[in-house]
């Protein structure tokens, strides 16, 4: 995972040769994680006020592009434009 764009904080995420986008959301308020062993007991691990959401827009063939086209793939990426985002997080 690395740092493309930090003002729209938006980071690549590598997986099978292909670049996903991802953006650091903010949460409305901080939510409680827990974590269990055996699926009755339920122990807090941590609070989370950010999630990574990774989106559907990825480039393929990672290893063959050029810095050049990463750069203005992500500079022509709007997180606020993807409806899947605007769905599922608001």
């Amino acid at each position: 995972m690395a740092l493309l764009d930090a003002n729209k904080r938006t980071y690549g995420l590598t997986l099978d040769n292909k670049l996903y986008l991802a953006t650091l959301a903010d949460l409305p308020c901080i939510v409680e994680a827990q974590k269990t062993l055996d699926y009755n007991t339920f122990y807090k691990s941590c609070d989370a006020s950010q999630i990574m959401y990774v989106h559907n827009h990825f480039i393929d063939n990672i290893n063959e592009r050029t810095q050049e086209e990463v750069r203005r793939f992500v500079a022509e990426f709007c997180p606020l434009d993807d409806d899947d985002f605007k769905r599922d997080l608001y």
